[in-house]
């Protein structure tokens, strides 16, 4: 069934060969539709000519979905490859942060026993210092006392030098003495 008459004009029903008729006999109407016809005929060959022959078309839009779906595929593989690529740098990124990181705690374990032993270090050589502090007062006050012992020493030998002066003094005044005491007999 014909949804519009030839002039444009909706269905009538059975009125439509009555009214091609009509429009038939009507040298002017017919004209100016057949021109209608023809312009729009020319335009649509225009558009098929652009595009090209019907086999072509067909061609063209098979070649298009074969270019389309090698696309389609190569994109597909170009993204599994970007995934692979993406997935393997995250895993050496992590593996790298792995490293560093053990790395990075291996030297402050290392500079934390270091400094334990530094520590350590500088307590002993502080108690050897604190050590030899109070072994150097004890000598210190070893040496007064020693000073002290000398002079006394030193005054005791200058009393016995005096002593033993005024023995020998005394012995030699005795012997004097007896000898005058013995010359004298």
């Amino acid at each position: 069934m014909i949804a519009t008459s030839i002039t444009g004009a909706s269905v009538g029903g059975a009125n439509q060969l009555f009214d091609l008729l009509a429009f038939v006999s009507d040298p002017t109407s017919y004209a100016e539709k057949t021109k209608e016809l023809m312009t729009l005929i020319e335009e649509q060959r225009v558009l098929v000519e652009a595009v090209g022959p019907a086999s072509e078309v067909v061609a063209l839009r098979d070649a298009a979905r074969v270019d389309r779906e090698a696309a389609v595929a190569a994109l597909q593989a170009a993204q599994s490859e970007a995934d692979a690529i993406v997935a393997d740098a995250k895993q050496k990124a992590a593996k790298s942060s792995r490293d560093a990181r053990a790395k990075a705690e291996g030297i402050i374990a290392e500079a934390m026993h270091t400094q334990a032993q530094a520590t350590a270090v500088m307590a002993d050589a502080q108690k050897v210092k604190a050590d030899a502090e109070r072994s150097q007062r004890e000598a210190d006050s070893l040496v007064q006392r020693l000073a002290i012992d000398v002079e006394a020493a030193m005054a005791s030998k200058a009393a016995a030098d005096a002593t033993m002066a005024e023995a020998e003094a005394l012995r030699v005044s005795l012997i004097e003495k007896h000898k005058a005491f013995i010359e004298g007999l």
